[in-house]
C-alpha cells in the first residue's frame, strides 16, 4: 500500500524548487555569476610592476656603472652614455611615469565603478528605500569629469546624505 503525500513537505520542495530556478536565471542573465565583477591581479601586479620600473630609472642607476667620459671612449657603449649623463634615463622615467600615472588611474575608476555598495539605493542608516536628490559638491563635479558619475542624495527620514553612482551615466 502505498503512504499518503505530506502536503506541506511537496509545497516546500515546490518553493525550493522555484527559487532554484530563478537563481538559474538571474545567473544566466548576469553572465553566470550572481557575484560582483572584480578586476584580475595581474592588472594589478603589472602597475605596480611598471611603477617599480618607473622609480629606476627616475633614480638613474646608470650612474654608478659608468664613471666618466673616459669609460665611454673605451668602449662602454653611447646608449647605457646618453642614460647615465644626457638625461637618457629622466626623460625615460619620466614618459613611464606618465603611462604608470594613466594606467592607475583606469584601474581605480573601473575600481570605483564596480564597487555595489554605492549603487544602492537605500539609506545605509536607516534602511529608507526614498532618497532625495540634493546638490552635488565640487568633489562630486570633480568625480563627474574623471569618469565617475557621481550623485549627491539626503535622506528624508534620519537625515543621510551621500555619494551614490548614477549607473545610467557610466563610461567603461
Amino acid at each position: 500500500m502505498s503512504e499518503p503525500k505530506d502536503e506541506t513537505k511537496s509545497t516546500t520542495e515546490a518553493q525550493t524548487a522555484h527559487t532554484g530556478q530563478l537563481a538559474r536565471r538571474r545567473r544566466r542573465k548576469n553572465g553566470g555569476s550572481n557575484k560582483q565583477k572584480r578586476q584580475a591581479p595581474w592588472q594589478w601586479l603589472g602597475w605596480g610592476l611598471l611603477l617599480a620600473l618607473t622609480v629606476f630609472f627616475l633614480v638613474n642607476p646608470w650612474r654608478w656603472f659608468i664613471a666618466d667620459d673616459a669609460q665611454h671612449l673605451f668602449g662602454s657603449g653611447r646608449l647605457l652614455f646618453g642614460l647615465a649623463y644626457e638625461g637618457g634615463s629622466l626623460v625615460l622615467g619620466l614618459l613611464l611615469g606618465l603611462a604608470t600615472a594613466v594606467w592607475g588611474f583606469f584601474l581605480l575608476r573601473d575600481r570605483i565603478n564596480d564597487n555595489r555598495n554605492l549603487y544602492a539605493t537605500a539609506c545605509p542608516r536607516c534602511g529608507e528605500p526614498s532618497l532625495k536628490r540634493a546638490r552635488r559638491t565640487t568633489l562630486d563635479k570633480l568625480w563627474g569629469a574623471l569618469g565617475i558619475p557621481v550623485r549627491r542624495y539626503i535622506c528624508a527620514e534620519c537625515k543621510w546624505q551621500g555619494p551614490r553612482i548614477d549607473q545610467t551615466r557610466l563610461r567603461k
